[in-house]
């Protein structure tokens, strides 16, 4: 497991953001990434945030940029359940072997079962196998991601790929995850399975229907958006939206996690998945149970704002059409 130096991190501000004077990354992120909550969460004219707070808030971006260059650095370690941040930091490593971008993380990602290999290499039958153990190994841990508008980026490669070479960045120094109990396991089917686009599928292991929610009134509650800037294994940033009145809409929300209330109204962290168009391939083949994956999504609604939707399987493609 990568770790980071043990000292405690002391910082102060300048124009440009906050500078290191002794080693504390984890601990630096951890606090930028509250920050960003605190700032989503509070009114416009509270001026009781911290200095953190205020610099999150002026200037939102450099922020986001900043955050991001200390994930990527791979000096953000954490140890419970942490794939995305030890892919993140692959850009810090040379590698003898094309392989070894791969090969090389498998004692850190606890896949110690998996046998690597280096004769007839293909390096994308490679990272759909490495991939394959990445998701099985840590599941919900591993989409814990942001949404990705489909401009932002190369939005049509294989989740393998999108995954596994540090595409998206992780949402964990934003905030805890105590996960719901019961959720839908997430098996992985390959290009070669599914007819040349690959599909993590979300299934029910208990054979009971796991719950969708579904906005059907407006301004009945509250939600927040965290967006990827830029789809980039080196580049990219992630902005915390401000917590906003929700409006009604088509999309589906899978609750993973309770929030506290807000406003006395209770709480969820969901991923947001958008209803596949119904004229394409996928969605013709299988009616209403394909979609689009959107990230994490904060909910704050009352029963009666949201519609419960059912399903015993239901299919994230890669990409549709």
């Amino acid at each position: 497991m990568m770790t980071t130096a043990t000292t405690m991190m002391q910082y102060h501000f300048s124009r440009r953001g906050p500078c290191l004077k002794t080693s504390g990354f984890t601990s630096l992120a951890t606090r930028i990434g509250n920050a960003f909550i605190e700032v989503s969460d509070a009114d416009p004219e509270n001026d009781y945030l911290n200095d953190l707070g205020r610099w999150v808030r002026g200037e939102p971006s450099a922020a986001a940029q900043y955050l991001s260059r200390l994930i990527r650095s791979g000096l953000v370690a954490y140890t419970n359940d942490p794939p995305l941040y030890i892919l993140a930091g692959k850009s810090t490593r040379q590698f003898s072997v094309d392989v070894d971008a791969y090969w090389a993380f498998l004692g850190a990602l606890e896949m110690t079962t998996v046998v690597p290999w280096y004769n007839d290499v293909d390096l994308d039958r490679v990272r759909d196998y490495f991939f394959s153990h990445l998701l099985k190994r840590h599941q919900w841990c591993l989409i814990l991601t942001p949404y990705v508008a489909d401009n932002a980026g190369p939005m049509d490669l294989r989740w393998s790929q999108k995954f596994s070479d540090r595409f998206y960045l992780p949402l964990g120094v934003l905030f805890d995850v105590h996960w719901k109990q019961g959720l839908p396991h997430l098996p992985w089917a390959s290009a070669e399975m599914e007819g040349g686009l690959d599909t993590i599928h979300l299934t029910a292991e208990t054979g009971l229907p796991f719950s969708f929610v579904r906005v059907t009134k407006s301004e009945a509650g509250f939600w927040r958006r965290f967006e990827q800037e830029e789809f980039d294994p080196k580049g990219g940033a992630v902005i915390v939206t401000p917590v906003t009145k929700m409006a009604e809409a088509p999309n589906l929300f899978l609750p993973i996690a309770d929030l506290g209330k807000r406003l006395d109204i209770p709480g969820m962290r969901c991923i947001e998945i958008e209803p596949a168009d119904p004229r394409t391939p996928q969605a013709r083949e299988h009616p209403g149970r394909v979609g689009k994956f959107k990230g994490v999504t904060d909910l704050w609604a009352t029963p009666s704002a949201l519609e419960e939707v059912h399903f015993t399987k239901y299919s994230l493609y890669a990409r549709l059409g």
